[in-house]
């Protein structure tokens, strides 16, 4: 049996693949080593993490807003991207947006 943390990535994986599935959005769960968990056709990759603790913070700054952006400030991370985080609603519906116009 594969180990907890394992089952539990997968199961993350499969809710986000069948959460775009079942919005019109083509979406392959990969489940690949060293590859994206998730391609998103017309769209591009998905990397999903599912922790018990550590996003506290993130989800209590983002609050009510429909985006939150982040970036390390560093010397060593002076490169970094910013990242924009979303509601899954929000990202499907951007999704949804983008395939309509191709």
């Amino acid at each position: 049996m594969p180990s907890r943390q394992k089952r539990k990535g997968y199961l993350f994986e499969k809710l986000i693949e069948e959460l775009l599935v079942n919005n019109g959005i083509k979406a392959y769960r990969r489940g690949q080593p060293n590859q994206e968990d998730i391609l998103i056709e017309g769209i591009g990759t998905l990397e999903a993490k599912c922790w018990r603790a550590g996003l506290k913070t993130l989800y209590k700054m983002k609050g009510d807003r429909d985006f939150l952006a982040v970036k390390l400030q560093s010397l060593q991370d002076k490169n970094k991207q910013i990242l924009i985080i979303m509601d899954i609603d929000k990202f499907i519906e951007l999704c949804q947006a983008k395939l309509k116009q191709s």
